[in-house]
């Protein structure tokens, strides 16, 4: 039944009209979901939101709501429960016409979503074809397949404004499963503030199939559960399903910082996993990402994987908890601009079959201590793209043994000569390269040896 317009004392009037529907359960003995659906699509002209009282509503099939809709529970999220056993969808929030770029989703508050009793790939709340969401004091908790899923049909859902806990959600070991996940097209200018929970090895936040999150705010917060062996989790993922999609995250104002807990010896989820081999996927912006060993067992996360130097850029304050520093892997390292990067490093990265790894994409400073005999320099994260490179390589003698000495990729050198560099045991000389775009050539000049 209609009530009048329903007086939010922080928001004020929060819908045009509320509807209360008939026959419900509170205690959750009885289903409820026909009930609501039921009002949902008697709403006049489709607009207006569901107003539940506080109580336990049992919900054997989906919700569907459509633009302009919504779903109010003044008593919030720790007094109306929605229990889902189906095994699909249990809200979805779409488009009922065609995509025109003016419809709008409704707004979403103050419900508890139980997944633990659904189907093993059910979801929680799947956005689709709508901008303008808001959600407030929601908790998404034990869904199989996805927490909170926006999926592209024929639009975009742009301009969202989401505040979610979401818990348990996802499943180990799949690509497409995980807490919050974004599935293709613009996702672009939205506010997100996520407080995630994620079971031992499985996902946070995902974004797959050319998804965008372009000029967004990302507001992580929570814990990530170790596993005893191999953790194939990721806190944030682009393109873990397909390496040849485009997804990124670029523009954005992050403020990340979440945890890792377990017991001693247990592996860390990995902190961001960029997996496309497109370079038109990335991940940029400003701000914080920062992942903190707890407790006092210290789980460490496995840092950054880019294994194929996508662009990866942030301003500000990055921590990833490893327990030892790059290069490690390919990718496995930290890259940040406008600030200051720390890091511990030994030794250059040998790679299996030869030759020695300079990651020019993770800082303008590199430093490393070469090997006894030949060591062949190969330079990754510099081609292609109209940027003038200024880089300063740091090259130390081994500490005994025999002279290490390189073999350089191709750099112009004065005369055409490459340097003579020390031959005493830690020794170190110090190189000053430049790339030019316009040439495809790196410049190299010898600045000083025999430092020691």
């Amino acid at each position: 039944m209609p009530a009048a317009y329903y007086a939010d004392p922080q928001h004020g009037n929060i819908g045009p009209v509320a509807y209360m529907p008939k026959n419900l359960d509170p205690t959750g003995t009885v289903d409820s979901s026909r009930a609501i659906q039921v009002e949902i699509n008697a709403m006049p002209g489709g607009i207006g939101f569901i107003m539940l009282p506080p109580g336990s509503y049992l919900l054997t099939s989906g919700l569907t709501f459509n633009q302009d809709q919504g779903l109010v529970c003044p008593g919030g999220a720790s007094s109306t429960y929605l229990y889902y056993t189906g095994s699909g969808t249990a809200i979805t929030i779409a488009n009922a016409g065609n995509f025109t770029g003016g419809t709008y989703a409704g707004r979403f508050q103050g419900f508890y979503l139980d997944g633990y009793g659904a189907g093993g790939s059910a979801v929680g709340i799947q956005v689709q074809d709508l901008q303008g969401l808001y959600m407030e004091d929601v908790a998404v908790y034990g869904f199989g397949g996805k927490g909170i899923y926006y999926l592209h049909g024929s639009g975009y859902a742009e301009q969202s404004n989401v505040q979610a806990r979401v818990v348990q959600c996802g499943t180990y070991g799949t690509a497409t499963s995980g807490a919050v996940v974004f599935d293709g097209t613009s996702f672009d200018y939205g506010n997100y503030d996520f407080t995630i929970v994620s079971s031992a090895g499985t996902h946070g936040l995902l974004m797959q199939n050319g998804a965008q999150l372009r000029g967004a705010r990302l507001r992580m917060r929570g814990n990530f559960y170790a596993r005893a062996s191999a953790n194939t989790g990721s806190v944030i993922g682009l393109d873990l399903n397909n390496a040849s999609n485009a997804s990124y995250i670029t523009d954005a104002d992050f403020d990340v910082a979440v945890e890792s807990a377990g017991s001693a010896g247990q592996v860390g989820h990995t902190f961001v996993t960029l997996n496309s081999t497109s370079s038109s996927s990335q991940l940029t912006g400003a701000g914080v990402l920062s992942f903190n060993p707890f407790g006092p067992n210290t789980i460490y996360s496995q840092g950054f994987s880019n294994a194929n130097f996508v662009p990866f850029g942030v301003s500000g304050y990055i921590q990833d908890g490893l327990a030892v520093g790059p290069p490690g892997g390919p990718g496995d390292a930290l890259m940040i601009k406008g600030g200051t990067l720390v890091y511990p490093n030994g030794t250059l990265a040998s790679r299996p079959g030869g030759g020695v790894d300079v990651y020019w994409q993770f800082g303008n400073i590199a430093e490393g201590q070469l090997g006894n005999g030949n060591n062949s320099l190969v330079f990754h994260g510099t081609t292609g793209g109209n940027v003038v490179r200024h880089c300063r390589l740091f090259l130390a003698q081994p500490a005994s043994g025999a002279a290490g000495t390189v073999t350089w990729p191709s750099v112009k050198w004065p005369g055409g000569t490459p340097p003579t560099l020390s031959s005493t045991n830690g020794f170190v000389d110090q190189v000053d390269l430049v790339f030019l775009p316009d040439t495809n050539a790196w410049y190299g000049t010898l600045l000083g040896t025999h430092y020691s």
